[in-house]
């Protein structure tokens, strides 16, 4: 599939680059191959399985982002250390061996993420100390997942509202003007708007506008009662007034009864301008997955952090 998306627009693929994933590792297109039975292939050659690429089954993960800032990577790496020497005295079943090899391949990345912000002169080693170090942290954390992963849908979870308490400190503290705050989220939107993937023209024949889904979920309600509506979930909202409408990043507001009346007709008078926001259910969906959760793709809801779903988009 990179091959064939390099070519498409002009590029070639690195050829050290196709003999490793040739000769030394498995591709996700050949493992799709190695495991369908006679009775897949014959569905698939016949049509009944549908024309996406093969390569475009992927498991949809949200980041929790927030962690970089919150706890910095420092302290993320400890933690996955102490997950690693509580499994010494285990035995060591297949389980344990494959628990152990993920918690070294994670404390692996998690060094990798702070010597990719060290290349942009930053040190993430530790938390967020104020509002610009907030969502830079959590930007580099979602800038490393897009890099390691050509995804289909990168969602970027649930932050609007994180982001609000280091705001409203540093507004408290006079270290920031409320145009500042806007003008921080205006270019962390920016950003988001200018995540691009290496895509096949099939793949683009199916979605118009090369989307990304970079959903952010806004809103909803705590599971007792209190609205996770802030300032920052207006701002978000606002970007599409000082920016424009775009479908990037998916700006999904999770609709509740009890939400509060302004913000509720802000919302609506917002999308009679731009037609650019997505509503989901949060009464539905919050007894299901709790008051912490993100919206995967366009509209499938997981637990930010402790769930993932496997996607095939195999079947007619």
């Amino acid at each position: 599939m990179a091959k064939d998306a390099c070519s498409a627009y002009g590029f070639t693929l690195d050829s050290e680059v196709e003999r490793i994933f040739t000769d030394y590792r498995k591709t996700h297109n050949q493992g799709v191959f190695d495991v369908y039975t006679p009775e897949m292939k014959v569905a698939r050659k016949a049509g009944i399985i549908t024309g996406l690429p093969d390569a475009y089954g992927r498991g949809r993960i949200i980041g929790d982002y927030r962690r970089v800032a919150l706890y910095g990577v420092n302290f993320l790496i400890e933690q996955k250390k102490k997950d690693l020497e509580g499994l010494n005295n285990e035995q060591m079943l297949d389980e344990v061996i494959r628990d152990r090899e993920e918690l070294t391949e994670q404390i692996r990345s998690l060094q990798e993420l702070k010597q990719m912000a060290a290349s942009y002169g930053f040190d993430i080693s530790n938390p967020a100390q104020d509002a610009v170090q907030a969502i830079q942290w959590l930007y580099f954390a979602y800038l490393a997942a897009i890099k390691e992963q050509n995804g289909a849908a990168m969602s970027l979870g649930r932050v609007s509202t994180f982001l609000d308490i280091y705001i409203e400190r540093d507004l408290k503290a006079n270290k920031l003007t409320e145009q500042e705050a806007q003008e921080l989220i205006d270019h962390f939107i920016m950003k988001l708007r200018l995540v691009k993937f290496l895509r096949t023209p099939e793949y683009n024949e199916l979605f118009s506008g090369d989307p990304t889904w970079v959903t952010e979920s806004i809103g909803g309600m705590t599971m007792d009662g209190r609205p996770l509506v802030t300032k920052n979930s207006f701002r978000f909202l606002h970007t599409l007034d000082n920016l424009g409408p775009a479908p990037e990043p998916n700006l999904t507001v999770l609709w509740s009864t009890e939400l509060p009346e302004k913000f509720k007709i802000y919302c609506a008078q917002m999308s009679i301008n731009t037609s650019s926001i997505q509503y989901e259910n949060d009464d539905i969906m919050r007894p299901e997955f709790g008051d912490d959760y993100g919206i995967a793709c366009c509209v499938s809801a997981m637990k930010i952090g402790k769930q993932m779903q496997f996607f095939g988009a195999r079947a007619t």
